[in-house]
């Protein structure tokens, strides 16, 4: 890995100055358990083997202010990942936080060796290229940091003046022409192996037609306890994100509303269309069940208090607490397809 290593000693001489450095690992067998619980996690994706070399040697989360807001330290990445809500594509990992944005890497696929650094706000639905590899990425931080391109409002980077060399560097590697910009939430506009990696292709956002309306459903419901359908109409969501794993909402036709949850392995994100129109496949467990007790959100809320991700003085706990208590988690969504 001569890229990535001449990358390090570029980063650890242009940080310096900064008291910035990256750390070799002190406990070997430490990072190879958060290591092994990460390919776990993403399989069957892998991680990119600059990542995963990189990884073996240095500590990312030794990288701290003024780079970014700091890299996610390895044993935190199954969770902020899984926490993610809307999802961002599964192919994308995340690494580090700055400001309202994060910066992914891109996870290998079997058609596609993945390493690309990708850089999202939280409110935009696209992902912005940055860098190819952990390499590329260390070394427009060492261009910005020998440039002392620190905000002295903040002092972290600056924003705009970094983003000058990430162009630079970009307009080096790929020219000019070269798209830059991807659909990170809308999974009708993913490139195939972004789609293949959720275990889907674009038959899976054909439209298949309405089966049933809302007003049928209910009717079909009162003599069976599980059933499926198709309905069209629109969405909007009441409550989600954090530990709900998805999401509450409501379902909305000419005929009436229901309320149903989607798991976030649902793609909700980039699922809806314009004013929320949407065709959706839904299955109905019984109320009491025992499958509701996996799909419940106020159970994922209340276990994530019990293990202390959360605090339950926290008055938006408190709140969501509330609102869970009105919630029937027994509609469940399982496929959303956007009409647009």
């Amino acid at each position: 890995m001569i890229l990535l290593d001449e990358a390090v000693e570029r980063f650890q001489r242009a940080g310096k100055p900064y008291d910035v450095q990256v750390a070799r690992w002190k406990r070997r067998a430490k990072f190879r358990q958060h290591i092994a619980a990460i390919e776990k996690e993403i399989a069957p994706l892998r991680l990119p083997d600059e990542l995963r070399a990189f990884w073996s040697r240095w500590d990312p989360a030794s990288i701290g202010w003024p780079i970014f807001d700091g890299f996610i330290p390895l044993e935190d990445l199954v969770e902020r990942r899984a926490m993610d809500y809307p999802p961002c594509p599964a192919v994308l990992l995340p690494i580090a936080d700055w400001q309202h944005a994060r910066i992914w890497i891109e996870l290998a696929t079997q058609d596609h060796p993945g390493g690309r650094i990708f850089h999202t706000y939280h409110d935009e639905t696209e992902a912005s290229l940055w860098a190819f590899g952990i390499s590329g990425l260390l070394d427009v931080i060492s261009a910005a940091l020998e440039r002392d391109l620190i905000d002295d409002r903040t002092g972290g980077l600056h924003g705009p003046h970094f983003a000058a060399v990430v162009k630079r560097s970009l307009d080096a590697a790929i020219g000019p022409d070269l798209p830059r910009r991807f659909e990170a939430m809308d999974r009708t506009a993913f490139s195939d192996h972004w789609l293949r990696a959720e275990g889907l292709d674009h038959d899976h956002f054909v439209l298949r037609g309405a089966t049933h309306t809302v007003q049928s459903f209910r009717l079909e419901r009162e003599a069976s306890p599980q059933v499926t359908a198709t309905l069209v109409g629109t969405y909007e969501t009441s409550v989600g994100g954090g530990p709900l794993r998805g999401c509450v909402g409501t379902f909305t036709d000419e005929t009436g509303s229901l309320q149903v949850f989607v798991p976030q392995l649902t793609g909700l994100s980039g699922a809806i269309g314009a004013g929320g129109a949407v065709e959706m496949d839904i299955l109905a467990v019984a109320p009491n069940g025992t499958d509701l007790n996996s799909l419940s959100a106020k159970d994922d809320l209340q276990r994530a208090a019990n293990i202390g991700l959360y605090d339950y003085e926290n008055d938006m706990i408190v709140r969501l607490f509330e609102q869970m208590k009105y919630l029937d988690t027994s509609i469940v969504v399982t496929g959303l397809r956007p009409i647009r």
